[in-house]
């Protein structure tokens, strides 16, 4: 299986490799620049080509950014708007560079207002940021929780957003344990799992399905609170996460952790190798030293 974790590129992109490695990752997601910031980083030439040839070296594949945080592609402020569409086509070009698969982002916010209040709004920025950019990453919208009028806590949001656009083959979507749990979905049971599963199909469609954001949840179902909690520390639990696991349509998908690790340093070795045992996996990547127990 491809597992891995978000690391920081802080150094340079090189590092994000070795920081991989280190963690016994196989694949990875990283930010291109400040997740605070609108400023789009920049990736010199011998930086990338490091980085791919590490990458190559480590069998690292694949690789993903995720995008701002201040990306919200409903707002109503101009500035925002037009900045959220100006990262994210940057993102896609850093990323193209990079050789990543897809970029994370997420939608934006209603405000309370409804999807349907702000749907033209979305796919107007959507529209721009995917137009004549053939040959750059996938744009991966991600479920999120729910909290504050975050569009996207339900399968149906983003299935209307892909319509919205014409089924476009450029948008995908992302997946994180602890946001659909978060949302109401109950992947911590067999039957939540199957159900959660097929709600999906039928909203978006499991084609659409690029890449899992794996994180237990700090709080209970349906709290709309997005917390990350360790692997099998959470309310989702080690028996919900090798239930998610045993599904091929998941299993055969790039997992990447973002949860807090050790003293909240992020993703970690004993992170995944917690994830691999409940994928019934004992082998480690090449690279990769078991950590003492």
């Amino acid at each position: 299986m491809r597992i891995g974790g978000h690391v920081s590129m802080a150094g340079g992109l090189p590092k994000a490799a070795e920081r991989q490695l280190a963690i016994g990752g196989n694949c990875g997601q990283i930010f291109l620049s400040g997740p605070g910031a609108w400023r789009a980083g920049m990736l010199p030439d011998a930086e990338v080509l490091a980085f791919q040839e590490a990458a190559r070296a480590g069998d690292l594949a694949p690789w993903f950014a995720h995008a701002i945080y201040l990306i919200n592609l409903a707002s109503d402020d101009e500035r925002i708007w037009q900045n959220s569409i100006t990262s994210l086509q940057a993102y896609r070009q850093l990323g193209a560079r990079a050789g990543l698969l897809g970029i994370v982002a997420h939608t934006g916010s209603h405000r309370g207002a409804g999807l349907d209040a702000v749907l033209p709004r979305v796919v107007a920025a959507l529209e721009t940021v995917l137009a004549a950019q053939e040959g750059l990453p996938q744009l991966l919208l991600e479920v999120c929780a729910g909290q504050g009028g975050v569009i996207g806590a339900s399968f149906a949001e983003l299935g209307t957003i892909i319509r919205a656009l014409g089924n476009d083959q450029r948008l995908g979507v992302c997946l994180d344990t602890c946001h659909v749990f978060a949302a109401g979905y109950d992947v911590s049971t067999s039957d939540g799992v199957h159900c959660t599963l097929d709600e999906f199909d039928r909203a978006i469609g499991l084609n659409r399905l690029v890449a899992i954001h794996a994180n237990d949840s700090l709080h209970p179902l349906g709290s709309h609170r997005d917390r990350h909690a360790n692997i099998g520390e959470g309310y989702i639990g080690d028996a919900g996460f090798a239930e998610l696991l045993a599904q091929p349509v998941l299993r055969s998908l790039p997992w990447v952790l973002e949860v807090p690790g050790v003293n909240r340093a992020g993703p970690n070795a004993e992170n995944i190798t917690r994830l691999r045992g409940l994928a019934g996996e004992r082998e480690v990547p090449s690279g990769y030293t078991v950590p003492r127990q």
